[in-house]
């Protein structure tokens, strides 16, 4: 290996962690890495990215996470959504909207 010289990555970033992200010095290929431990918490959404997935306004799911109307925790001030538990919710919801209309035309 005389004349190769070795880098480390340089580009750290912040980000779930579940995923490692990393740039090298001698390439601007992203290489993701998994973590071998599956004991890793699934990444938490913001209220603002929880509305776009529910298709509502952040502030009225903040109005609904108050109520506790839907699946969340505050934290500080800010309140945080799991998207499996929340599309988990949102199948619910669907399945038990169905349900009753079906009840409706009997």
């Amino acid at each position: 290996m005389q004349g190769q010289s070795l880098s480390a990555p340089t580009d750290y970033r912040i980000v779930p962690p579940d995923l490692l992200v990393f740039t090298t010095v001698n390439s601007k290929e992203e290489q993701h890495l998994k973590p071998e431990s599956s004991n890793v918490f699934e990444a938490l959404i913001t209220s603002k990215e929880a509305s776009l997935l529910l298709g509502i306004h952040w502030k009225t799911l903040e109005r609904m996470a108050r109520a506790q109307r839907v699946p969340a925790a505050k934290i500080g001030k800010s309140w945080i959504f799991r998207k499996s538990t929340l599309t988990q919710w949102l199948d619910e919801m669907l399945a038990s909207n169905v349900a009753e209309r079906n009840k409706r035309r009997l």
